[in-house]
């Protein structure tokens, strides 16, 4: 009789302890992050910094400005999936750099959004010196 109830013992605990112990899907999220950067090639950089793979990821780079406001350039895409971010895989977005030429302030704005997250913008200001992007402080 005890050699049964044992059993029985061994056996919930068998069934129990995977349970309690599995990780739902609900407790693993993806989420983005933008970093924008400047120089000879203006874009952004981004990273899943969650930890299950963000999938289906549009993206939009838009740079708009200059002296007299003849900068109006914009890029944008679709990726199937970004797995997460483990200091290897990352999205790198640069506008056309013979489309970014010329001279003042301009702004940058960068927007994504994948199932299951929620929509990210950035906006940063910069100034253009011909060819070359100088991102402000903000």
């Amino acid at each position: 009789m005890e050699k049964k109830i044992l059993g029985i013992f061994v056996c919930m605990l068998l069934i129990a302890v995977p349970v309690l112990t599995v990780t739902s899907a609900e407790d693993r999220v993806a989420a983005l992050e933008i970093e924008i950067f400047g120089g000879f090639h203006t874009g952004a950089i981004i990273r899943n910094v969650g930890d299950t793979d963000a999938i289906f990821v549009i993206w939009n780079v838009s740079a708009e400005g200059g002296f007299i406001k003849k900068i109006n350039v914009s890029s944008s895409g679709i990726v199937g999936s970004l797995p997460p971010h483990n200091g290897m895989v990352e999205l790198v977005i640069t506008l056309p750099s013979d489309q970014i030429r010329g001279f003042g302030r301009v702004t940058i704005k960068v927007t994504a959004d994948s199932l299951f997250t929620s929509k990210i913008e950035k906006e940063v200001d910069g100034f253009l010196l011909f060819f070359f992007m100088i991102i402000l402080p903000q």
